[in-house]
């Protein structure tokens, strides 16, 4: 239960009210403006996810440490990051407003030569561009990660939310003028994943606050 909901998690992150919007122009950038090169385009968006895979791999080592640092806490880390979940799930369902959350910083930039260097660069850098897209979800991995006994863990669940949030990229590469043209007509989605995301979210701070994650991983591995 809790790799699908992290892996649900980061796939409903892609259908989030920042990115899905300018998701056609971004997937322009990765093409070169040219939709029709799918060679050039699957090829970039491929180290376009790499490049957010890393910088989200980067996160979660610093609150892996974090929370090895903290062994003797660990119930009292569990209590406050459960917390910490169940409160931007609340946020993401929309059941109250908070502006620092909601104020977006969105890197605005113009990619004239498109290649994969400068794709996994994109990639690494759009993924601490953008919130509050990704920011209750991502920051309640995060949250979860600091919980866990084992490290080798916190990686294991960041490596489920990088697949949910990166897969639909690759697909969207894979069929860009189809997909792009549903994403345009369908915009009004974003309504919905934001506040399923929500539930998932306030699910997983119950059972971190449980002190349950630890063992629910340990009988799933």
């Amino acid at each position: 239960m809790v790799y699908l909901t992290i892996f649900l998690g980061g796939i409903l992150s892609f259908f989030s009210p920042c990115i899905l919007p300018v998701l056609p122009l971004y997937i322009g950038y990765l093409s070169g403006n040219n939709l029709e090169n799918k060679k050039k385009l699957i090829l970039n968006t491929i180290f376009f996810t790499i490049g957010i895979s890393f910088a989200f791999i980067v996160l979660s080592m610093g609150f892996s440490t974090f929370g090895m640092f903290l062994q003797k806490y660990r119930d009292l880390i569990s209590k406050i990051s459960g917390i910490l979940i169940i409160f931007l799930g609340f946020f993401q369902i929309g059941l109250f407003r908070v502006s620092t959350l909601e104020r977006e910083r969105r890197m605005e930039i113009e990619i004239k030569n498109i290649n994969p260097i400068v794709a996994f660069l994109f990639g690494f850098t759009f993924s601490f561009a953008w919130t509050p897209c990704i920011g209750p979800a991502l920051s309640s991995i995060l949250f979860t990660i600091t919980a866990l006994k084992d490290i080798k863990q916190g990686y294991i669940l960041m490596g489920f939310y990088t697949l949910g949030f990166t897969l639909p990229f690759l697909i969207t590469a894979l069929f860009s003028s189809y997909f792009i043209k549903i994403f345009r007509k369908n915009m009004n989605v974003v309504n919905y994943t934001s506040k399923i995301m929500g539930i998932l979210l306030v699910i997983l701070g119950i059972i971190v606050f449980m002190g349950k994650l630890n063992e629910i991983i340990g009988y799933l591995l």
